[in-house]
């Protein structure tokens, strides 16, 4: 399973309700002098207020500290919608996740095979109890004295209290069982807080040193990146400390629970989905000195802030999971009409202009809104359907839209009573100068364009950088000690497939691909031919310390998606053991690819959007890493290609100056 920041894990699980469907009586508690926010809290308390008030008493007479009864207030005044997911089916759930982690007999691929065969929990049998019901004043008063322990840290002297009780304070990071995570982390972290207080550390070395080491064998805590599944309801103190397993989300979380416990106030932002291609993502930020650093643990950067690779990833929207109620949220506004699941959270932040230059639109809708609806939603395609990633208020049939970047393709659609999301307008898109571009197709004008692939080189974008200065070798000695350098790869700008001509008349016994320093193979298909153009058979040779499921053979057997990967970073080849000499006239090879360019043999059809998506016909691809010609295509039209062969990604273009632009 992908990675996704949904704040809320899967919609199985949100709330049926919304947070405004929660009825608050309107009389007074007999303490007028309380806030409202907080009045509202204790309603929801019930009998359970007497313990929050308790807390209250507590820093202003048992233990009387201003800023502490004033950290109590913030969090009790922020407590009314925090909640923990729960019940008989997620307690099996983790029972059963438990007993599969700690066989260790299991290798990955059989531990993927196990986890993916547990039953999901029964959503019926999943209840919220709401934190101000059952939250003890033990409880709440022990997390604040712990967390203003950490301000004693001389890197947290820059922290204002605000950021402080943000992203510091909260006892919670979603809507995992209570623990008593702060006090528990800093006692096992205190010898590296220790040693990085002897050398007067700032804030960006210690978060530097935890991102870069914490994840060591040597260090308490490792975790291994992990997909492969969706994890429940989160018990995310287990799941980190004792399962050693997570997503992006739960990476997230950890770096929340670790670097919070050392005073660092850590903020988890996310994606609903990527601009520009299928899922979300999650990931921490720290702002130092005025600017806004992303990360997340296990990163492969050693410098903090260069998570989000702009080349592979276009940032649609980005939200801040909070712990304060964000009142500017669409589940806080008095609306009669259905919302997607995905805004049913008070606590998100939309901070994409912190990330982008941002513009706010008013958007020109096609049609009515349907029962007379107030709010149309910004959406992006995910490969397969417009998702939701935004909303505004419509007036007049436009709708006003905040904080849109650029580089994005947007559709503003309805949410209809059945739930479903309908057309509102045309595509549009945002130009780096601010422009708005509409993506309405002229049917009047047409031309022929020609197509090359289905989908941009996102997930194999490093690999032609990794087999520049690759060698094509032949011999006749086993070893190579005599070997003839048949060609040299010095430029590589795509992993579609390539064939070289060689002049060389000396015959050889053996063939080899001889990878660069760090190119670790990454060949997907290698094939020679003699000077009749007829294929040279031999015996696999090559580096046998390869990854599971990725040896020599991958490479020679005629399947583009498999291919050859090798855990060692020099002198690693794969080749051929002729039975006798040939001459090698031609090297047909095809890198690691995701297998996205034109197929021969495989049938493609092309659509363009007009308020829905339009069929321009099929054609049948002549040639693996050939073109596709189609013509009558509307100009300034928005296209996507379906292979309906094989393969699942496809993503929309536009086609300029010859050329696929893709979104």
């Amino acid at each position: 399973m992908k990675d996704s920041p949904i704040f809320l894990s899967k919609s199985l699980f949100r709330l049926s309700i919304s947070v405004g469907m929660i009825i608050l009586a309107s009389a007074l508690i007999s303490c007028n002098h309380y806030s409202a926010k907080m009045q509202k809290t204790f309603q929801i308390a019930g009998e359970n207020a007497q313990e929050l008030k308790k807390v209250l008493t507590h820093y202003r007479q048992k233990d009387p500290n201003k800023l502490k009864y004033k950290a109590a207030q913030f969090l009790i005044e922020n407590m009314a919608y925090h909640y923990t997911l729960q019940g008989p089916s997620v307690d099996r759930y983790y029972k059963t996740l438990d007993s599969i982690i700690q066989d260790t007999t299991q290798d990955y691929f059989e531990l993927n095979t196990a986890l993916k065969q547990i039953p999901e929990p029964d959503p019926d049998s999943i209840y919220a109890t709401y934190d101000a019901q059952v939250i003890s004043a033990d409880f709440l008063i022990h997390h604040i004295d712990a967390a203003f322990l950490t301000r004693n840290y001389p890197w947290t002297d820059s922290v204002s209290f605000e950021d402080f009780c943000e992203y510091v304070l909260p006892y919670r990071v979603e809507f995992e069982p209570f623990e008593n995570w702060m006090e528990i982390y800093a006692q096992n972290l205190q010898r590296y807080t220790d040693s990085l207080n002897g050398i007067n550390a700032n804030d960006s070395m210690v978060c530097a040193f935890f991102n870069q080491n914490l994840l060591h064998p040597e260090t308490d805590y490792s975790i291994a990146y992990q997909t492969i599944f969706d994890l429940y309801p989160s018990k995310l103190f287990d799941m980190m400390t004792t399962w050693s397993i997570g997503r992006c989300k739960e990476l997230t979380e950890f770096s929340h629970y670790v670097l919070r416990s050392v005073g660092l106030p850590i903020r988890w932002d996310a994606t609903p989905n990527w601009g520009n291609r299928f899922n979300g993502h999650s990931w921490s930020t720290i702002k130092m000195n005025g600017k806004l650093y992303p990360f997340q643990l296990k990163d492969p950067q050693v410098e903090i802030g260069k998570h989000i690779r702009r080349d592979v990833n276009k940032i649609s929207k980005v939200y801040r999971h909070m712990y304060s109620i964000q009142n500017e949220s669409l589940c806080m506004r008095d609306i009669k009409e259905k919302i997607p699941p995905f805004f049913n959270d008070p606590y998100m932040k939309d901070v994409t202009d912190e990330y982008e230059k941002t513009i706010n639109p008013v958007i020109e809708l096609t049609s009515t809104p349907p029962n007379g609806n107030n709010i149309a939603y910004l959406t992006v395609f995910n490969n397969y359907q417009w998702v939701p990633v935004d909303w505004g208020i419509i007036k007049k049939q436009s709708v006003l839209l905040h904080k849109i970047p650029p580089h994005c393709v947007f559709l503003v659609m309805y949410y209809n009573q059945n739930q479903e999301f309908t057309p509102a307008s045309y595509p549009f898109y945002v130009t780096n100068e601010g422009q708005i571009v509409t993506l309405r197709p002229d049917t009047h004008k047409s031309r022929k364009i020609q197509i090359n692939r289905k989908y941009p080189n996102l997930n194999t974008i490093d690999i032609p950088q990794k087999l520049i200065n690759g060698i094509f070798q032949g011999a006749n000695n086993a070893d190579f000690s005599d070997a003839v350098n048949l060609y040299t790869i010095d430029t590589l700008n795509n992993v579609s497939p390539h064939t070289v001509r060689i002049k060389n008349n000396t015959p050889f016994r053996f063939f080899r691909f001889l990878s660069p320093p760090k190119g670790f193979g990454n060949m997907a298909e290698l094939t020679v031919y003699d000077n009749l153009g007829k294929e040279i058979h031999g015996i696999p040779i090559g580096t046998t310390n390869c990854s599971r499921g990725n040896d020599i053979h991958k490479a020679f057997d005629k399947d583009p998606l498999t291919y050859f990967l090798s855990f060692e970073s020099e002198n690693t080849f794969l080749g051929l053991q002729f039975n006798q000499p040939h001459c090698i006239s031609e090297i047909y090879f095809l890198p690691h690819n995701d297998g996205n360019f034109i197929q021969e043999n495989n049938i493609y059809e092309l659509f363009y959007y007009d308020l829905m998506w339009k069929s321009l016909g099929r054609k049948t691809g002549t040639q693996t890493g050939g073109t596709l010609i189609f013509d009558n295509v509307p100009e300034n039209t928005l296209l996507l290609l379906k292979n309906h062969t094989h393969g699942t990604e496809e993503r929309i273009f536009t086609y300029i100056n010859g050329q696929q632009q893709w979104y």
